[in-house]
């Protein structure tokens, strides 16, 4: 889950030759354990994860998709299918996750969430 979205926040921004920094990015911080799962991507320091992807927008759009479950349900999984099933794609402009994509750190992630005990990487 963790590489899916940083794939596709790398790809958000124009580029289509992203995996070889996906793969940079998977030995730097998953293979390592400093980022096991979507909470970790969350709260990763973004000036960190720049020494991978120069790109300041792909890091806001990562760390805020990851954040963004937490908004919906405790359990990511739930919260995933929740916003898959209400998800709109001919209006994916007024998703209230891609209208907060300028706004960094907008998600807030509650301290007993459950995240923690589940490796999605």
């Amino acid at each position: 889950m963790v590489l899916m979205v940083v794939d596709a926040a790398f790809t958000s921004i124009g580029f289509t030759a992203v995996v070889p920094k996906v793969e940079v990015f998977s030995k730097k911080f998953v293979e390592t354990g400093k980022i096991k799962n979507l909470r970790d991507l969350a709260e990763a320091d973004r000036d960190g994860l720049r020494t991978v992807w120069k790109n300041k927008r792909s890091w806001v759009v990562a760390t805020n998709t990851a954040a963004y479950p937490f908004t919906l349900s405790v359990d990511y999984r739930s919260a995933l299918r929740t916003w898959a099933r209400n998800a709109k794609p001919e209006n994916w402009r007024e998703d209230p996750h891609w209208k907060n994509q300028s706004r960094p750190n907008h998600v807030s992630i509650p301290e007993n969430d459950g995240w923690h005990r589940h490796r999605d990487a």
